[in-house]
């Protein structure tokens, strides 16, 4: 019965479903990027004093409205997209929707992920500009840069900015990982207008 409401309420409200924050009292509406350090930034607005509410499965609220100040951080998509092989597959064992089943080979992980169509695949590996959709942020922030980053998102929401604290983090080490030139290809196209939108270099070792 439960998914047979939930097929019916996707069909009356067809606005993407995501995970995303809400911070009432700052009226900000936080976009959550997998594997792009959300659960820190969670972290950083409960030490800042202001308690982020967590929502999972509901509809993505309408960018542009004027109740809220939208926020999101991205990375860059060959740290990313191997921050969650190792950090899901590797050491989780999860299936992220049959893409990490057997626990495949990095080079298998990007094959499996070219065969799905990128707007229905795993959010873990999902283009980020699909996440983000077509309206910009009005804060878009870089994980690369996160601490100076924080700051300034403070200085524009107008509140205090506590340190970072760093959680569930995984580092990548994409440059320094042997990955074949075709699988590097691979992510190139995979992630294509994410380089380009975020302004990240398509070169590996710049990552």
């Amino acid at each position: 019965m439960s998914r047979l409401l939930g097929a019916l309420s996707r069909r009356l409200d067809p606005r993407p479903r995501q995970p995303y924050m809400l911070v009432p009292e700052l009226n900000v509406l936080y976009i959550r990027i997998p594997k792009a350090a959300s659960n820190s930034v969670r972290r950083w607005f409960d030490d800042a004093g202001h308690r982020p509410q967590v929502m999972h499965n509901r509809p993505l609220p309408l960018f542009g409205s004027s109740r809220y100040v939208t926020v999101s951080f991205v990375r860059n998509p060959y740290t990313r997209i191997e921050s969650a092989w190792r950090d899901k597959v590797v050491r989780g064992g999860h299936s992220l929707d049959g893409l990490g089943d057997g626990q495949p080979s990095f080079a298998e992980f990007v094959d499996r992920i070219a065969d799905v169509d990128p707007a229905k695949v795993n959010p873990h590996v999902r283009p980020q500009t699909l996440l983000i959709g077509k309206a910009n942020p009005d804060f878009l922030g870089r994980v690369e840069r996160m601490q100076l980053d924080l700051e300034q998102l403070a200085t524009h929401l107008g509140i205090r900015a506590p340190n970072l604290t760093r959680g569930n983090s995984t580092p990548s080490t994409a440059s320094r990982s042997g990955v074949s030139d075709l699988t590097h290809a691979q992510l190139a196209d995979l992630y294509a207008e994410d380089f380009t939108r975020f302004g990240y270099s398509q070169d590996v070792r710049a990552g």
